[in-house]
């Protein structure tokens, strides 16, 4: 029999991995019923230490179970269903191992491995700080992990056996062998998965829990900041506990999804063969929409840290980024839309869709039921202020994701309605998001420049003023040097708001150095490493907005796009983007897993280069896959695709020029850094306030 009718499987399973997933799937949910009973109210407390026992017990099971995955992966046991559907002998040994999240089964497993040990942190780690808040949270990231284990054990599940055993597989998708397939699945979870710990965290705070100094179920007593109380950033508000708590887990939760919506882009951009990065695309859109809520929510939790005010807002923030991620895996992993990204349908719709009826239901009661934890207690102050500027620029950021989740519904919401579906383009996107976006850049580079509370618009004014009369010129004189002519608007407002960022954070760059130094007598580069180390999250900041002005830089180039198609005999050239390209000819490339039809290009403009554009072909796969050569710039690439070829040696390449598309990955370094630098410590017994010349945060 075929390796597709094995890989289908027979309905038994083997006993010892499947074992396992039950035995994970039974201490979540003895360790969820049993802090039910004892986190709330006057509970058991030993029921609270069973909880933290079932957790560990639960990741323990999981990482046996995964590790069984993998070295079926590797050694090719096809004696299980997912081991021959998604590898074969011939598949690299690195993408044996990168099919562990290849298919359905194996993604849910992961999840739920990752989750795990979210509780497993939460029970050792965060309990020692909050006790009782920590065990009520606990609940919730239990109970949501045993909805997708036992949606693994029900539908899903990675242990079940072929029938019969083939001698080979199918093998990877040949658009999964790339880098990305490595990095891009596993970072997208991790930013995905830790959004439930401060989801968890905030319905426990709004059912009542807190630390108040009390130990649960024989955790230690919170340990205190070094200000002297459990909450070391908030100014008196209600419910900055849990945002204290778990502001480390929101930023690695937006930092890793940051890095795997860039890398996923950077794949789609090298491996999918269209010139592009970004299609709008619903599984593409389905990872960004919690990344702007995510967004959102980071700025307005640090005016209530600071104000004490948003508290509610706040609460309704992560609930909803939580809600999406759950959304973004449906649209996924059942198939309901149609995406190049998405699963083949699948059934799973009957558990998820109550899932999220639960998420929406039980939620909005609790909010309702207990609003006044959050309740509003102080004014957000002056218009013309940083808190005002941050929560404007929090609802741009909601709304630009508002407008997304739309056009990513729209076809799904019209076949439920008419039972045709209505595909929403490009066009819609870039007419409705893109302006909201360009105005939220803007906005960034404006709360740079304002104070806390109440900001002075003389000076406030010329710093504006000069900025953007720069800005202006550089958008134009920039527009001009790409393409000569007249630019258009929506190019201009991006470049313009790319440079009105930099700006600005180079201003505040400038004005705490120069007070540092003035104070200290120190060096240019000893003050500004010393303004770093004394205030990490506030430059920090700084660089992650440096890197969305390059981010935005680079996607305000795409108009700017041209392409060409030469047919071209072994030793003639071409001219494209003001280069001279030669072909070679053609060669064939024989891999133990592929065949490849490989052009050879030299590249002579600044230099010479070479570029090697590819046609693949791998068994089990009809259709041929196309490798594309890129050679890469700070002012533009050159991405060249083979499309086709003929006996007589001639070769159809198409060629396009793709402007300032480095920048966008720059950014993505950019923000990496910076949003690592925002999440360090400061240094034990540094009080950044002391040295004359530091910042205010």
């Amino acid at each position: 029999m075929s390796a597709e009718a094995a890989a289908r499987g027979g309905g038994s399973s083997v006993t010892f991995p499947t074992a396992l997933i039950v035995l994970a799937l039974m201490a979540a949910a003895y360790g969820t019923g049993a802090l039910s009973l004892g986190a709330f109210g006057r509970g058991r407390r030993e029921l609270v230490e069973h909880g933290r026992v079932a957790a560990l017990l639960s990741a323990g099971a999981l990482t046996v179970a995964s590790g069984l995955l993998i070295r079926y992966l590797a050694v090719s046991d096809f004696r299980l269903a997912y081991v021959a559907a998604h590898t074969n002998r011939a598949l690299p040994a690195v993408y044996k191992i990168a099919a562990f999240w290849a298919g359905q089964e194996g993604s849910f497993l992961l999840w739920a491995l990752v989750l795990g040990w979210f509780a497993v942190y939460v029970s050792r780690v965060t309990w020692r700080r909050a006790p009782e808040l920590s065990a009520r949270a606990l609940t919730f990231i239990l109970a949501t992990n045993v909805f997708f284990l036992l949606v693994m054990v029900a539908r899903a599940n990675p242990f079940t056996l072929a029938s019969p055993v083939p001698d080979d597989g199918i093998g990877l998708n040949p658009l999964l062998q790339n880098f990305g397939m490595l990095a891009h699945p596993v970072t997208l979870y991790l930013g995905y998965v830790g959004f439930t710990v401060p989801f968890a965290f905030a319905v426990a705070y709004m059912l009542g829990g807190g630390s108040g100094g009390k130990s649960t179920g024989g955790g230690k007593t919170p340990r205190k900041s070094r200000r002297g109380s459990l909450d070391s950033a908030h100014t008196g508000s209600p419910g900055a506990e849990w945002l204290t708590l778990t502001r480390s887990f929101t930023i690695f939760s937006w930092l890793f999804l940051s890095i795997g919506i860039i890398l996923g882009m950077q794949w789609a951009y090298v491996e999918l063969g269209w010139g592009g990065y970004w299609a709008w695309d619903p599984v593409e859109n389905a990872s960004l929409i919690p990344w702007l809520t995510a967004t959102a929510f980071l700025h307005t939790a640090l005016v209530q840290e600071r104000k004490g005010t948003l508290a509610g807002w706040n609460v309704a923030l992560i609930a909803a980024t939580f809600f999406l991620t759950i959304l973004g895996t449906f649209l996924t992993r059942t198939g309901v839309v149609s995406s190049v990204h998405a699963f083949a349908e699948s059934g799973l719709e009957t558990y998820f869709l109550p899932f999220m009826a639960v998420i929406v239901l039980g939620t909005g009661y609790v909010v309702a039921r207990n609003w006044s934890r959050v309740k509003e207690t102080k004014p957000l102050g002056s218009f013309l202020s940083r808190e005002a500027a941050v929560v404007l620029a929090g609802f741009l950021f909601v709304a630009f994701a508002a407008v997304v989740l739309w056009g990513t519904l729209v076809p799904l919401f019209s076949r439920l309605a008419s039972g045709r579906e209505v595909s929403v383009a490009a066009p819609f996107y870039l007419r409705s998001a893109v302006p909201i976006g360009a105005v939220t850049v803007v906005l960034l580079g404006l709360c740079q420049q304002l104070g806390w509370s109440r900001t002075s618009t003389g000076p406030l004014l010329r710093v504006l003023a000069a900025a953007l009369g720069v800005s202006v010129a550089g958008s134009f004189a920039l527009a001009w040097f790409l393409a000569p002519g007249s630019p258009a608007p929506n190019t201009l407002w991006g470049f313009g708001a790319a440079f009105l960022v930099v700006l600005s954070a180079l201003v505040l760059f400038a004005r705490d150095m120069r007070a540092r130094r003035s104070s200290t007598g120190e060096g240019p580069l000893r003050a500004l490493a010393a303004l770093i180390e004394l205030s990490p999250r506030r430059y920090g900041a700084l660089i992650v907005h440096l890197a969305i002005a390059a981010m935005a830089l680079g996607f305000a180039g795409t108009p700017f796009r041209q392409e060409a198609t030469f047919v071209l005999l072994p030793g003639q050239t071409a001219t494209a983007a003001g280069r001279e390209l030669k072909f070679t000819g053609l060669s064939a490339e024989h891999l133990p897993h592929r065949v490849s039809v490989v052009a050879s290009i030299e590249v002579r403009g600044d230099g010479l280069a070479s570029l090697r554009p590819e046609k693949q072909y791998y068994p089990n796969y009809e259709s041929a896959f196309t490798e594309v050569a890129v050679l890469g710039g700070l002012v533009e690439d050159i991405y060249v695709i083979l499309e086709a070829w003929s006996p007589d040696g001639s070769a159809s390449l198409r060629v396009i020029r793709e402007p300032l598309v480095a920048w966008i990955w720059i950014g993505g370094y950019l923000l990496a850094a910076g949003t690592l630098l925002s999440a360090w410590p400061r240094s034990l017994g540094v009080n950044p306030r002391a040295p004359a010349g530091s910042p205010n945060e």
